[in-house]
């Protein structure tokens, strides 16, 4: 019977924040598979925002959407984007389409990567963080714990904010970050299932080229 199981990504890089590659790891779908995954064609700039359903200036506008009755704590993989409250630039700035974290910035995704820790049947994959928001990929398996828990994809996210939240505002309040009012994090977020191996790696190219579609459509 097919299978959805453990993938484990990442995204390669010159060490200059540009990507280079994209390598998974694992079996999906119950299809057994290592190795280099190939960039299919659609994975242009425009055919993976499309394929995503909105670029970075129509979420602002947007509200994310639930489906009404669906187990958001199934096995599946997704595509999140969560934004800073008022869009503010506090993870760091886009030079010549490269993204340079803050303190900030590296903190957040430390944190997406921590999840394991608090949820063991959670697999986060990577994490992409940009001046006033994050992009991730994340994999729940499902399964219950020997506890009987298993967190939705509302649940863990909802975690993650409140942990960064307070993260961050111990280093504000230390003098050391940039303040805001409020909240860290916009009240909700955006996720897209991702359904195929091939969808995977169109969205993980999306956030590997990101950086340079800033730099297009944003003074520096």
């Amino acid at each position: 019977m097919p299978r959805t199981g453990y993938l484990r990504g990442a995204i390669g890089g010159d060490g200059h924040g540009r990507g280079t590659g994209i390598v998974f790891f694992g079996w999906w779908a119950g299809e057994s598979s290592r190795g280099t995954a190939k960039t299919p064609p659609l994975q242009s700039g425009n055919a993976a925002m499309a394929m995503i359903g909105m670029d970075d200036t129509e979420q602002r506008g947007r509200h994310s959407i639930r489906l009404p009755g669906y187990d958001y704590g199934r096995a599946g993989t997704y595509f999140l984007t969560i934004c800073t409250q008022g869009r503010l630039h506090l993870f760091g700035e886009v030079r010549e389409g490269v993204m340079l974290c803050s303190a900030a910035g590296y903190m957040v995704q430390e944190a997406f990567y921590g999840l394991e820790e608090h949820f063991p049947t959670v697999h986060p994959i990577h994490m992409a963080a940009m001046p006033d928001h994050v992009h991730a990929l994340i994999q729940l398996s499902g399964v219950y714990t020997p506890s009987g828990q298993r967190p939705t994809l509302g649940e863990i996210v909802g975690w993650y904010k409140q942990r960064t939240h307070l993260l961050y505002g111990h280093e504000a309040r230390a003098g050391g970050w940039p303040c805001y009012q409020g909240h860290l994090w916009q009240r909700d977020f955006y996720e897209r299932r991702v359904e195929t191996a091939a969808a995977l790696v169109t969205y993980a190219q999306y956030m590997v080229e990101n950086p340079q579609r800033w730099s297009e459509t944003h003074d520096e």
